[in-house]
């Protein structure tokens, strides 16, 4: 039962000050701060950084985009970014489902 409290400890990418003080909070065993260490340090090995792939610039402007979803004080956002000139366009979500039409505003059925 230690190991998936640990885990599940862990789950929320903590630190280790972070973990401990969580771990103080809900849970206590003889060296559960030496476990901790164990299984964030096992976690980091996994999570090896990567290194970050170039890529190229294209020839005009909004010829590639970048586009993601993101929540910002409980509202959520579509941003699009031309890669030529880095201008990003943001627009306020009023549903993120498939069924909806963002152009229209229309449920797309």
């Amino acid at each position: 039962m230690r190991a998936k409290m640990l885990c599940k400890l862990h789950e929320g990418q903590l630190s280790m000050e972070k973990c401990r003080a969580s771990a103080r909070e809900i849970m206590y065993w003889s060296n559960v701060s030496k476990d901790i260490v164990k299984i964030v340090a096992t976690f980091r090995k996994q999570n090896q950084k990567q290194l970050m792939i170039p890529y190229e610039i294209p020839e005009c402007p909004w010829s590639k985009l970048g586009a993601d979803i993101f929540t910002f004080k409980e509202h959520d956002y579509l941003v699009v970014v031309d890669y030529f000139s880095k201008y990003p366009e943001v627009a306020r979500l009023t549903n993120k489902t498939a069924k909806m039409c963002y152009w229209c505003s229309e449920a797309n059925l």
